[in-house]
C-alpha cells in the first residue's frame, strides 16, 4: 500500500568503510556491529522508524524533525566514544513516499545526498528541516549556502550543525561545496559585473524615487470586507475566510497597522463615507476586495484607496487556481507594501516568501471549521472539529487544521464542555504537529502561548510563545490582548497596559477585545478608565456575557454598589426567580447593604446552588474576598488549584493580591 507524507529522512553513512573492509575485515565487522547498535538503540529512544540498512549506511524516518536532529547529535556523540570511527549524517525534511516498507521520492535522495558531502563526524542540513527545529531546540546551525546536489535539479539551501564537538566546516570547503555562482557564470569579468551592479542601482533609485513622488505615505490600514459577487449566497463562509486570511497575511508587515477582522466586519454594508471611516479609526488608506469568481479558480479585485480624498491608489485583478490560494495572499502583502513604499525587513521577506499548494477540498473544509469556531459554543466547536479532521485527512502536512483543533480544545477546556484531561491531550497533541509543520504560525503559537498560561500554568512558556507570535505577526490583536494577561498575573503592570493599548487600536470594535482591556485596567487599578472601556464594548453588542461581568466588576471596585446589584440581578434575575430568592436578595441588599448581600448570596451557593451543580469555586472565593473573609477565599482558591482551574492565575493580579497578601 502506498502513502505519501511530510517525514524527517536521515541518512548515515561510516567514514572510511570500505578501506577498512579491505585492510581489516575482522575490525570492520566490529565496527559495523558497534555502529548498528548505537544507532538501533538511539533510532527507538528518538521515536524513528528503521527503513533498511545498506552496507555500512542506514536509512532512517522520523515524523518529528526535532527528534532527527537529536537523535543525529547523540549518534554522533556516541559514535566519537565507542566506536572510534566517524559517520556522516545528511537529514532532510520533505514529502515522502512509502511502499511496502520502503521509502522512494526527492525528500529521500535529498537526504543521501547531503550525506555524501557532510564532513566526516558532522551533519549536515537541508533548509526545511532546520526551519522546523529552529526555536524548538537549542541546536546551533551554521548556514553553508545553495549547494547543488548531484541528481537533484534545484539549489538546496543547507546547514551544518555546529558545537556538540562537531566538526566546523572550512571556507574553502564551503566555497567548493558552493561551486561557481550564477551571476559569476553570467558576468565573466569584474568590469562587467561592476557595470550590472550600477544599472541596478540607478533603476532601483529611479524607480523608488517615482514611488516616493506619486504615493502618499500609508502607515494604517482597514481591509473593508469583501463584496461577494459570486452570484451564491452559500460561499459567503468562503469569502468571509479569504477577507480574514487577507488581513492575517498583510499584518505580517510590521511598518503598517492593519486594523483587525472583527472591526472590519462592523464595516459590512456599511453606509458611511470612506473619510468618516478613516476618521473613526484613524487609518490612512483601505482595501477594497471583490470576489467575481469561485470555482477552480480564484478571482480578485483589489482596490487601494486614500481614505480621506477618496482617490483610488492602486487596482488589480488576480486570477489563481484555488489550490494556489495561500500563496495569493503573501503575493498581495508583498504588491501592497512595495505599493505604499514600505520596505520589508529581511524576517518579513522570509515570511511573504514561503510558498504551499493546499488541496481544494481541504482548505473548503477548514474555512467551515474557522467559521464555526469563530460562533464558540458547544455544538459549533463539536462541528468544527468535524471540518478540521476533513481537511487533516485531504491535506495532513498542512498546520492549519491542526492549530484549529488545538484552539477548539481550548476552548472547550475554558468552558468546560467535555472532559478536561481528553481535551488537555487533544490540544498538546495537535499544536505539536502543527508547530512541526509550521514553525512560522502566529496562529499556532499564539494557541500555544494560551494553553501554557492558562491550562499549563507556565508563565515562561506563555511569555516566550506570545513574543513569538508578536514577532511573527505584530498585528495580531489577540496576542497583544493575552499577553496583557500574562503580564497583569505577573505584575507587570506598565507593560501589560502598553499591550493592552496595542490591542484596542488594532480591533476597537470588538466587545470581547474591549472587556479583556477593561479587566486589564481593573487589574492596574484603574477602574473608572475600565468602566469606559467595558461600556464602550457594550455599546457595540449589548448582551456581551463576558463584557458585562467586566463592568460589574469595575463598578464593584469603585463602590457603586447600587449599579452592581443591578448588574447582578440582570445576570443572575433566571436562576434567582427559579430557586425563589430573587425577592429576598433584593430585600436584603436594599435593607442591610452590599456586604449583607454578598453574605446571603454566598450562603446560597453553598447551601442550594451546590447540590445541582452552580457553585464557581473562582467566583466563590472572589466573594469571600469582597466581605474581607480571606480564610475562607483561600478554601476555594484551593479548591480551584486542585481542579487545576484555568482562571486561578488571576490570584496573583494586583486587586486580589496586595488585598490579601498580609493575611497569615
Amino acid at each position: 500500500m502506498q502513502e505519501r507524507r511530510l517525514a524527517a529522512i536521515m541518512f548515515t553513512d561510516i567514514v572510511g568503510y570500505t578501506a577498512l573492509m579491505g585492510s581489516d575485515e575482522d575490525r570492520a565487522f566490529e565496527v559495523l556491529h558497534k555502529n548498528r547498535k548505537i544507532h538501533t538503540e538511539l533510532i527507538q529512544k528518538f521515536k524513528g522508524t528503521l527503513i533498511k540498512e545498506m552496507g555500512d549506511g542506514m536509512l532512517v524516518s522520523f515524523n518529528l524533525a526535532s527528534d532527527a536532529a537529536q537523535c543525529a547529535i547523540e549518534i554522533q556523540k556516541q559514535a566519537r566514544e565507542e566506536l572510534k570511527g566517524q559517520i556522516r549524517i545528511g537529514i532532510h525534511l520533505g514529502d515522502i513516499t512509502f511502499e511496502n516498507e520502503d521509502v522512494f521520492g526527492d525528500g529521500v535522495n535529498i537526504a543521501s545526498r547531503l550525506q555524501s558531502i557532510t564532513d566526516p563526524g558532522g551533519i549536515y542540513l537541508s533548509e526545511s528541516l532546520q526551519k522546523a527545529i529552529r526555536g524548538k531546540i537549542d541546536i546551533q546551525t551554521k548556514y553553508l549556502g545553495e549547494i547543488n546536489l548531484k541528481n537533484v535539479d534545484y539549489p538546496v539551501r543547507t546547514y551544518s550543525v555546529q558545537g556538540e564537538g562537531l566538526p566546523i566546516p572550512t571556507s574553502t570547503k564551503i566555497k567548493s561545496l558552493k561551486g561557481k555562482s550564477l551571476k559569476q557564470r553570467i558576468f565573466g569579468s569584474v568590469i562587467s559585473y561592476i557595470i550590472f551592479l550600477f544599472l541596478l542601482l540607478f533603476i532601483g533609485w529611479w524607480i523608488r524615487n517615482q514611488f516616493l513622488t506619486n504615493k502618499s505615505d500609508i502607515s494604517s490600514l482597514l481591509v473593508l470586507p469583501f463584496n461577494n459577487y459570486t452570484g451564491s449566497d452559500t460561499l459567503e463562509y468562503f469569502v468571509a475566510g479569504m477577507h480574514n486570511a487577507m488581513i492575517w497575511d498583510i499584518g505580517k508587515i510590521g511598518a503598517l497597522q492593519v486594523k483587525s477582522t472583527t472591526t472590519a466586519r462592523a464595516y459590512k454594508n456599511t453606509k458611511k463615507t470612506m473619510p468618516e471611516i478613516a476618521s473613526e479609526l484613524n487609518v490612512d488608506a483601505m482595501l477594497e476586495g471583490s470576489v467575481t469568481c469561485l470555482g477552480d479558480s480564484i478571482c480578485l479585485q483589489l482596490k487601494l484607496i486614500s481614505a480621506q480624498e477618496e482617490e483610488q491608489l492602486w487596482i488589480k485583478d488576480y486570477k489563481v487556481a484555488k489550490n494556489q490560494i495561500l500563496n495569493l495572499y503573501n503575493w498581495i502583502a508583498k504588491e501592497i507594501s512595495e505599493e505604499i513604499n514600505i520596505i520589508l525587513t529581511p524576517h518579513e521577506e522570509s515570511l511573504l516568501a514561503e510558498t504551499r499548494s493546499v488541496d481544494n477540498d481541504a482548505y473548503d473544509a477548514y474555512l467551515k471549521g474557522q467559521f464555526l469556531l469563530d460562533q464558540i459554543n458547544e455544538e459549533s466547536l463539536k462541528k468544527a472539529i468535524t471540518y478540521f479532521n476533513i481537511a487533516i485527512k485531504l491535506e495532513p502536512d498542512w498546520a492549519a487544521p491542526y492549530a484549529g483543533l488545538a484552539e477548539v480544545g481550548s476552548y472547550q477546556n475554558q468552558m468546560g464542555f467535555g472532559e478536561s484531561s481528553s481535551t488537555i491531550q487533544m490540544i498538546k497533541e495537535n499544536l505539536n504537529i502543527a508547530l512541526e509543520l509550521d514553525p512560522n504560525s502566529t496562529y499556532s503559537h499564539y494557541v500555544n502561548a494560551v494553553i501554557a498560561v492558562w491550562t499549563e500554568w507556565n508563565w515562561v512558556k506563555g511569555e516566550r510563545e506570545f513574543l513569538k507570535a508578536i514577532e511573527l505577526n505584530p498585528n495580531s490583536a489577540s496576542s497583544h490582548m493575552f499577553y496583557a494577561h500574562l503580564l497583569s498575573i505577573l505584575r507587570r503592570t506598565e507593560e501589560a497596559l502598553h499591550h493592552g493599548k496595542i490591542a484596542k487600536k488594532l480591533d476597537p470594535l470588538n466587545a470581547f477585545n474591549l472587556g479583556l482591556y477593561a479587566s486589564v485596567l481593573i487589574d492596574a487599578d484603574d477602574c473608572q478608565a475600565a468602566i469606559v472601556q467595558a461600556e464602550e464594548g457594550l455599546s457595540i453588542e449589548p448582551d456581551h456575557y463576558f463584557t458585562n461581568g467586566i463592568l460589574l466588576d469595575a463598578t464593584r471596585c469603585i463602590g457603586d454598589y447600587e449599579k452592581a446589584f443591578e448588574f447582578m440581578k440582570q445576570f443572575n434575575y433566571k436562576i434567582w426567580e427559579e430557586y425563589k430568592v430573587a425577592a429576598s436578595l433584593e430585600k436584603i441588599f436594599h435593607e442591610d447593604g452590599w456586604s449583607a448581600f454578598m453574605e446571603e448570596i454566598i450562603r446560597v451557593n453553598e447551601e442550594v446552588w451546590a447540590k445541582d451543580g452552580h457553585l464557581n469555586v473562582i467566583e466563590q472565593a472572589g466573594k469571600y474576598k469582597s466581605i474581607k473573609k480571606y480564610n475562607k477565599a483561600i478554601d476555594y482558591y484551593e479548591k480551584a488549584y486542585e481542579n487545576h482551574n484555568p482562571n486561578l492565575p488571576y490570584i496573583s493580579v494586583k486587586p486580589i493580591f496586595d488585598e490579601m497578601k498580609d493575611n497569615p
